[in-house]
C-alpha cells in the first residue's frame, strides 16, 4: 500500500510523489516572487522557476536564480489559472526550468485536476520532470514531481515519448494534429 503524507488539514497525497530533495532559491528571486504574491494576493500566480542543478555531497541540488511570472487569464469560477504552454516552451528554449510555481489565494496549496493535468503536460512538453510547486498566500507550499512516474519500467511518459517519436519517423511530422507536432 502506498505511503500518504498529509499536507493540509484534510487531505493526503500519495508519499511518491511528494519531492524530498534539496530546492534553494537565492533570496532577491524569493523577495521578487513574494512580492508578485503580496501585490495580487487575492488571485492566482504563476511562475517558472529557472537556474542550475548542482551535485553537492553526491546529492542533486536544484537552485533557483531567475523565474518568469506568467499570464493569468480569469477563464471562469473553477479555472483562474490558465498557464500557455507555448510561454513554458519559449523560456525552456533559453533557460533550464526547474519548477512551476503557483498560489492559491486563500486556500490550501493543494492541485485540483486541471492543476495536474497541467502538471502533466509541462513535463510532456519538457521531455523531462520538473517540480511543480502550489503555494498558498500564507506560506504553505506542497513540490510534487512525477520523477518516479518518469521512472518507472510501465511509465507513461516514456510511453507517449517513444510513441511520438514512432511515429514522426513512420509518418513524418503531418501526423500530428496542428501544434503537436513541436511537443
Amino acid at each position: 500500500m502506498e505511503k500518504s503524507v498529509k499536507v493540509s488539514e484534510k487531505e493526503e497525497f500519495p508519499e511518491c510523489f511528494i519531492y524530498k530533495g534539496t530546492l534553494l532559491l537565492l533570496p532577491e528571486v524569493a523577495k521578487k516572487i513574494d512580492d508578485v504574491v503580496k501585490t495580487w494576493k487575492d488571485k492566482e500566480t504563476g511562475f517558472v522557476l529557472t537556474g542550475e542543478d548542482k551535485i553537492v555531497d553526491n546529492a542533486l541540488v536544484h537552485v533557483i536564480n531567475d523565474f518568469y511570472q506568467l499570464p493569468t487569464y480569469d477563464v471562469n469560477r473553477t479555472n483562474k489559472l490558465i498557464i500557455a504552454l507555448d510561454d513554458i516552451k519559449e523560456i525552456a528554449k533559453k533557460k533550464n526550468i526547474i519548477a512551476i510555481e503557483h498560489v492559491h489565494p486563500n486556500s490550501e496549496p493543494w492541485p485540483s485536476l486541471a492543476d495536474i493535468a497541467t502538471m502533466i503536460s509541462i513535463d510532456i512538453l519538457l521531455h523531462k520532470p520538473i517540480l511543480h510547486i502550489i503555494a498558498n498566500t500564507e506560506g504553505k507550499r506542497l513540490i510534487l514531481s512525477f520523477q518516479k512516474c518518469h521512472e518507472c519500467e510501465n511509465s507513461f511518459f516514456k510511453f507517449l515519448l517513444s510513441k511520438r517519436m514512432e511515429v514522426k519517423k513512420e509518418n513524418g511530422k503531418h501526423s500530428f494534429p496542428e501544434g503537436w507536432e513541436n511537443l
